[in-house]
């Protein structure tokens, strides 16, 4: 019998700390009726660095797509990667409140500082497969929610930082 309580108990507490940890993206309780696409486009490793540094600027670019009937604003969007790859990037965030036209998409650019993993034998080839994790911050007529997104992207050898 007491075995049956602690597990009505335990059934109990974990119900609720589920029900606790759910929470919405919408502000005040409303239902959010607008689903923005994400997708990361590119992350650029600049050209021009030495062979020797092991930080960097890095640029992504992140495509955000409002297939709904109504506009949203973009208002931030963070960025980080998550996991092992040919390098990190710290967290990073850049304020847009930009304006998102219904059934429009727009591609936004966030510079973020980068680490190569110290494991990396030559720094130039830091080229691979790096998975990022983020958060579109968006403003709508029902109120404010986010778009969290994580994706896998290949990087790519861009020209933002030749001279």
């Amino acid at each position: 019998m007491i075995r049956l309580r602690a597990a009505v108990l335990v059934s109990v507490l974990v119900g609720s700390f589920a029900a606790c940890s759910s929470s919405s993206d919408s502000a005040g309780g409303k239902q959010n009726s607008v689903d923005l696409l994400v997708s990361v486009q590119t992350l650029e490793v600049p050209r021009a660095r030495p062979s020797t540094a092991r930080q960097f600027t890095t640029m992504v670019k992140i495509s955000v797509g409002n297939p709904s009937s109504e506009p949203v604003t973009v208002k931030r969007i963070d960025v980080e990667s998550v996991g092992a790859g040919p390098f990190t990037i710290a967290p990073s965030s850049r304020t847009f409140n930009q304006v998102l036209e219904p059934k429009r998409e727009a591609t936004y650019q966030i510079f973020a500082e980068a680490t190569v993993d110290p494991t990396e034998a030559d720094v130039a080839r830091s080229e691979g497969i790096v998975v990022v994790r983020g958060n579109v911050l968006f403003e709508t007529p029902s109120g404010p929610s986010r778009r969290v997104f994580v994706q896998r992207i290949g990087t790519t050898v861009g020209t933002f930082g030749s001279d």
